[in-house]
């Protein structure tokens, strides 16, 4: 049976490693927003601990994630707080680029003497 969706075939890199995926269309700018968030944590402990291998540091961050999923299902109010931090962090994120858009537009407005 055939998805009822488009799909598209995307390569993710994490920890330097190509991963062929398989995605819906429509999932892939969420997918490279959560690679990009396994990367960070993979070079968090490569910044931390840089005697230990690539693959180990892969590894504590896997196991990073397993933890977090685990506290979400012991307790619903964990979901409530994750749900709100990503908002949070996606509102931020939104309004830092319109302020920097809005700083852009208005470079030397009010500024200058032939605004006055």
């Amino acid at each position: 049976m055939e998805p009822d969706y488009e799909t598209k075939e995307i390569t993710v890199l994490i920890g330097d490693k190509p991963y062929p995926l398989r995605i819906a269309a429509s999932t892939e700018r969420e997918i490279k927003r959560l690679v990009g968030e396994v990367n960070e944590t993979i070079n968090g402990f490569q910044i931390a601990h840089p005697e230990v291998t690539q693959k180990d540091c892969m590894a504590m961050s896997l196991l990073t994630y397993a933890v977090k999923l685990q506290q979400i299902k012991e307790d619903p109010a964990n979901v409530l707080t994750a749900i709100f931090k990503l908002e949070k962090e996606r509102i931020a994120e939104k309004l830092n680029g319109i302020e920097t858009r809005l700083d852009e537009l208005n470079v030397g407005f009010g500024n200058d003497e032939t605004t006055r």
